[in-house]
């Protein structure tokens, strides 16, 4: 985030603006021998020690799509 100028913005860099939020979107692929509860912590618990850690952090998860993974058989 260049403070709402693109990078290629003349003369000199972007203007010293700090966005008030942003949204990540993440797409994690995971193993058949994993847990989906497992794989998601793994995200919030990243999320939860930056909460602890800045004030005004804060954060909300919303899954738009979940797709087990799955084994097909070997002569497919």
């Amino acid at each position: 985030i260049h403070g709402g100028q693109t990078e290629d913005f003349r003369p000199g860099l972007p203007s010293p603006n700090v966005p008030d939020s942003c949204r990540l979107m993440i797409d994690r692929r995971f193993l058949l021998e994993e847990d989906l509860g497992t794989v998601k912590s793994e995200v919030t618990d990243i999320l939860d020690r930056l909460k602890r850690e800045r004030k005004k952090f804060d954060y909300e998860i919303r899954d738009l799509m979940e797709v087990l993974p799955l084994m097909t058989e070997r002569d497919a």
